[in-house]
């Protein structure tokens, strides 16, 4: 049957082909495996949900098409995801290697849309026994023979709390991690600012390739170490051993990438084993706090090999994400705390994971050392704490729209009016965002100022100049810097 299997989806390839664009081919529908045929209905394992998601959504006619044309009206098609199944000592070694799948649940109609698994077993389950790392004190790369800085094993793709500004990310990092070297995404670089979650994401994938995949060789290093060692190697004379090393391996994982920036020798070594990797079909992921086209000190010829792959980028946290990564947070902690209160810090904290990981690690330190209830004012302390703006200054709403009016050089009528001019808007918006922040009103009492608005626009107001200045975006920044600057004279 396995053969049939096979032969029926080489076929449906065929078709698809032939309806999608190369690249679309070959970074979706390509990383899919048959694995069954029972009933006339045909199961292929997928690297992710979300995979299957996109072809759903984007490619779902081809799809479709190429199941109706080879395997005939009747013809039924549903996706597997395997999950990591835990390695213990109760099981045999026997079903270890074996593994189990439990069946997907079928959907009606000519396909199989993307059913709800529950927890399925992993179709290549964890190797019994997994070798320790050997250290070589030659180079500082990390492998399974190769020792660099440890990898934490806590940075894994379960362990990492997605939304819709890293989703993309995860995703892409996920089917790098499960299928080296054989999508579009090779290199695959993420990109973002710092403390969003590049670093979690590369040793997720070192992680993941590392427990799933024992024969393959694997680099996690920093680029700030690629040079460290070809430094050494120079000294050493011992360039080409460096260069062996790293094109030995399976996979490259390289964290900020924009070290290289200016090291023109080491680019021109790394750009050797860049080749040869891409060349040979190893994957190869990197990250960088930047665009690609916005690095800068890199050879062109460089910046062309990463422009060919895929760059996912991790946005700045939104709401949602702030709450769900809060409670992941607490729960890991064995904490609780008022869910009203998990929605104020929330909404109005906007730095980074990062920071927010180190604000709740305040919290709950001080909450335990000074053995104070966490409530609102305990929150609101600790926001104070971190907030940019040192020292907060009341004011009235009046203050407020007065000052803002007068820097767009507009009427406080007409923030008030139902225009919705650019610089109008700009302008309500910003002025809304202060009043919520510097004064003692509460949301509804500011939406009423402002031509008795509803609260729900307010907080949408705040949340758009909120992203904005995290972004740094200067259409917002400098305003309200001047602005601020204003109030408090």
């Amino acid at each position: 049957m396995i053969s049939d299997c096979a032969s029926i989806w080489k076929n449906c390839l065929t078709v698809i082909r032939e309806q999608v664009t190369a690249q679309a081919f070959q970074t979706w529908f390509l990383p899919l495996r048959p694995i069954r045929l029972i009933d006339n209905i045909l199961t292929v394992q997928s690297p992710s949900k979300f995979h299957c998601e996109w072809i759903e959504q984007n490619h779902l006619e081809a799809l479709a098409s190429a199941i109706k044309k080879v395997m005939g009206e009747n013809g039924k098609f549903e996706y597997y995801v395997p999950q990591p199944k835990p390695n213990t000592a109760a099981k045999s070694n026997n079903a270890v290697a074996q593994g189990a799948m439990t069946a997907p649940q079928q959907a009606s109609g000519s396909y199989a849309q993307l059913p709800n698994r529950g927890k399925e077993s992993n179709k290549f389950p964890l190797a019994p026994n997994t070798p320790k790392l050997e250290i070589n004190p030659t180079f500082g790369a990390q492998t399974r023979y190769f020792k660099q800085f440890p990898i934490n094993e806590q940075y894994t793709f379960d362990s990492f709390v997605e939304g819709a500004s890293n989703q993309v990310a995860k995703s892409t990092a996920h089917t790098a991690a499960n299928c080296m070297g054989r999508t579009a995404f090779n290199p695959l670089l993420i990109q973002g600012q710092c403390g969003l979650g590049k670093t979690h994401l590369a040793q997720a994938i070192a992680n993941h390739a590392q427990k799933n995949y024992p024969d393959k060789k694997i680099i996690y290093t920093s680029a700030e170490r690629f040079v460290t060692d070809y430094i050494q190697a120079l000294k050493e004379n011992n360039i080409q051993s460096l260069i062996n090393l790293y094109m030995e391996v399976d996979l490259l994982i390289v964290d900020d990438i924009q070290f290289l920036s200016g090291k023109t020798k080491t680019q021109d070594t790394f750009f050797q084993i860049f080749n040869h990797l891409h060349q040979t079909g190893r994957q190869i992921v990197l990250t960088s706090d930047c665009p690609v086209a916005a690095l800068k000190g890199l050879e062109e010829r460089l910046i062309s090999r990463f422009k060919g792959g895929f760059s996912a980028t991790i946005e700045a946290p939104e709401q949602d994400l702030r709450k769900r990564y809060i409670m992941v947070r607490l729960s890991s902690e064995k904490q609780q705390i008022d869910p009203i209160l998990i929605d104020y810090l929330a909404t109005h904290f906007h730095a980074t994971i990062r920071e927010l990981d180190g604000l709740i690690n305040n919290i709950l330190i001080k909450s335990q050392l000074t053995k104070t209830t966490i409530d609102l004012p305990f929150i609101k302390a600790a926001l104070n704490e971190v907030n940019p703006h040192e020292s907060k200054v009341k004011m009235s709403i009046e203050d407020v729209q007065r000052v803002v009016a007068q820097y767009f050089k507009i009427s406080v009528s007409d923030m008030l009016s139902a225009s919705r001019r650019r610089e109008i808007a700009l302008a309500r918006h910003i002025a809304m965002y202060l009043a919520e922040q510097y004064s003692e009103q509460s949301l509804t009492q500011i939406g009423f100022y402002f031509g008795k608005r509803h609260h729900s626009t307010v907080i949408h107001a705040c949340e758009r100049i909120k992203e904005a200045i995290l972004k740094k975006e200067n259409l917002v920044l400098e305003p309200v810097n001047c602005l601020l600057a204003k109030l408090r004279s």
